[in-house]
């Protein structure tokens, strides 16, 4: 098992940083005027510098992998989206309008919930911690379902 650590000043100031900042934390001023995460620039002053990818299939792979999970998340959302109003009526036995209403807001969280975890991240908790925050949430959604 891992154990815990507390993250050092620069990490929790980089934790904390907007993931589409432009500006940079004050620490990286020191690095010549190149961005530390190009390839070739030096992260600090002991450290090797990062060579550029040496298989063009990787970041292929990669780009690949993140299609797939956006794709399969969209399949999941639109199988719920489709059968919930279905659901509703035969098996909670709401009225269409009930079941609809269900529906809609269900339909609306999804578009309105993405953009408010990414001001919780940028301004409040940081990405991981949004991250984790997140799927715990989800994991204990789903315990609940299970339960029933």
């Amino acid at each position: 098992m891992m154990e815990a650590h507390a993250l050092s000043r620069e990490d929790d100031l980089l934790e904390r940083t907007p993931l589409l900042s432009h500006d940079l934390p004050p620490s990286y001023s020191q690095h010549n005027g190149s961005h530390p995460r190009q390839y070739g620039a030096k992260v600090r002053d002991n450290s090797p510098t990062r060579e550029p990818w040496n298989n063009n299939s990787v970041p292929v792979c990669i780009t690949f992998c993140i299609f797939m999970v956006e794709v399969c998340e969209r399949i999941a959302y639109y199988s719920i989206v489709s059968n919930l109003v279905l659901y509703c009526t035969r098996d909670l036995h709401y009225t269409s309008t009930e079941a609809v209403i269900i529906s809609l807001v269900f339909s609306g969280s999804g578009c309105l919930l993405p953009p408010l975890g990414g001001f919780l991240a940028d301004t409040c908790a940081g990405r991981y911690l949004t991250i984790v925050g997140s799927g715990l949430l989800m994991a204990s959604g789903k315990v609940e379902v299970d339960k029933k």
